[in-house]
């Protein structure tokens, strides 16, 4: 996102001061250029600072089209989850993913469709393309797939 520019600038502009002989750098994005939320972001979950998320980013079709492969995908708090305290503490890492599948399955049964927060998360996908889809019956399904992988303190039972 726009923080790392701001980052690759400062230290470019170190480098030339430095370095004479320094010709520059370059910042690729593959997949895209993600929007870190803050404050004023209209989402209702969010980390704020921290999260890259889908709502108004530069993206790339491909990526794009590969929120289509499950429902879920475009929902997701954040597009990674292989980073920071996630990368090397698994538990808490399932817990977190687990914590924001409960949050979102509140909101359902507030009365918020999936296409609603589809569009709310990810303005730019196509909703119909998922069909017909119940928020609730996705949340819990996730939230079941995730205590299966890695059994949390609420669910102990041994993965299958």
């Amino acid at each position: 996102g726009s923080r790392s520019e701001e980052i690759l600038n400062e230290i470019t502009a170190i480098c030339h001061k430095e370095f004479g002989s320094f010709k520059g750098a370059d910042l690729f994005y593959i997949e895209g250029r993600f929007v870190v939320p803050d404050k004023d972001t209209p989402v209702a979950i969010k980390l704020t600072g921290t999260d890259l998320i889908r709502r108004e980013a530069l993206m790339a079709p491909e990526f794009i089209q590969s929120q289509y492969e499950l429902p879920f995908y475009p929902l997701e708090r954040c597009i990674i989850y292989d980073a920071g305290s996630r990368a090397f503490w698994i538990r808490e890492y399932v817990a977190d993913v687990i914590e924001y599948w409960e949050e979102t399955k509140a909101l359902a049964a507030e009365g918020i469709s999936f296409a609603d927060l589809l569009a709310e998360r990810f303005p730019e996908i196509d909703a119909t393309k998922f069909g017909k889809q119940n928020l609730m019956s996705l949340c819990e399904q996730h939230i079941g797939k995730l205590h299966r992988i890695i059994p949390t303190p609420k669910n102990e039972a041994v993965s299958e």
